[in-house]
């Protein structure tokens, strides 16, 4: 029997926490965000840096 190691546990509930709150949105009538790349914490700084110097 394959043991899933504690990160893998994480990285399922996280995937699962995620598709759940799309199909909650879905429900209520709004149109969840496509994110095709995963949104890191280097990323969403530079995103609001590069709103904030425009």
């Amino acid at each position: 029997m394959n043991k899933q190691s504690f990160e893998e546990k994480q990285a399922f509930a996280a995937k699962v926490r995620a598709r759940n709150y799309a199909a909650s949105l879905r429900l209520e009538g709004f149109k969840p965000p496509v994110s095709e790349l995963p949104m890191t914490k280097e990323i969403i700084i530079s995103k609001y840096k590069s709103q904030v110097s425009q």
